[in-house]
């Protein structure tokens, strides 16, 4: 129904769960820590960020039943407890030809995940074209977005391309401009808040702008992926933005629960991660198969 409940049953419910199927299976009792305050903290955590929960002040909803097809796979969202449903991850789907006529809002995947509706490409050529150049001063903890691995903040800059990002300030108060050195003179134009610091994301949302900035540089990483079976292992050298990351998170499972987010390295069924790849791929993003 339309009830809420409160965060604290939701956790829970999550450690009766999983101490149940621990009870009947003794045997994967080492593949879990044996504290799984992280785990169910995690579980949360991607459950409210990619839209399948509605938080209230120590309350918290099912989202709206919602539907967005991809190719073979229906993505559910919202869905009944009894609706029967394959999953991947913590992500409810079914393959479009099992899941029949139902009378619900749909949706394109971007729209109801929240994901980015233009490329890498077209934001990028945004932000350049909006950009007012001004000569640009700021402090010793200034840091350039690196275009080599291991992809990490840099205390200087870089000489090409001609145009990248640099941040300053501390962590949850930084400050995104765009760059460029032109007649040895630091050049900038700060990027609008609502670009580099959502607050439902917190400090990762500034990867927006950065792989839209690696991507047309040439320098954003492919995504390795390795199919084994019905299971795929998706290998991020970086990450994407928020959205798109907590989307592949809802779909797939970490390598180990004893290093949770374990963000970088996921593993997918065959199937969703076909249609996930097509997305992404329509974003920008590029894959490689080891």
């Amino acid at each position: 129904g339309s009830e809420s409940v409160s965060i604290a049953h939701f956790r829970q419910r999550i450690k009766t769960v999983l101490e149940s199927y621990l009870e009947l299976y003794p045997e994967i009792s080492t593949l879990f820590p044996s504290g799984h305050g992280e785990l169910y903290y995690e579980i949360y955590d991607i459950f409210l960020k990619s839209g399948c929960i509605y938080h209230t002040p120590y309350r918290i909803l099912p989202a709206s039943p919602c539907i967005a097809k991809q190719g073979t796979i229906q993505f559910e969202r919202g869905m009944p407890l009894d609706r029967s449903q394959y999953s991947s991850g913590l992500g409810g789907y079914l393959p479009s030809a099992d899941a029949g006529n139902v009378e619900m809002e749909q949706r394109s995947v971007p729209r109801m995940f929240g994901l980015q509706e233009g490329t890498l490409s077209e934001l990028w050529n945004d932000l350049l074209a909006a950009a007012s150049w001004e000569p640009l001063h700021i402090g010793g903890d200034a840091e350039y977005l690196s275009h080599n691995p291991p992809y990490r903040w840099r205390a200087i800059p870089v000489k090409n391309p001609a145009i990248s990002i640099i941040r300053a300030g501390q962590p949850g108060n930084r400050l995104y401009y765009l760059y460029q050195i032109r007649d040895g003179r630091l050049l900038g134009y700060q990027l609008p808040q609502w670009r580099v610091n959502d607050p439902f994301y917190g400090g990762s949302s500034y990867r927006v702008v950065t792989n839209a900035c690696l991507a047309a540089s040439s320098s954003l990483p492919v995504i390795g992926y390795q199919k084994d079976g019905p299971l795929v292992q998706v290998d991020f050298r970086y990450l994407p933005p928020p959205a798109e990351l907590y989307w592949i998170k809802l779909y797939s499972w970490p390598l180990s629960n004893f290093q949770l987010p374990g963000d970088y390295i996921r593993l997918f069924s065959l199937d969703v991660f076909q249609a996930i790849k097509v997305v992404l791929e329509q974003i920008g993003y590029q894959f490689m198969e080891r």
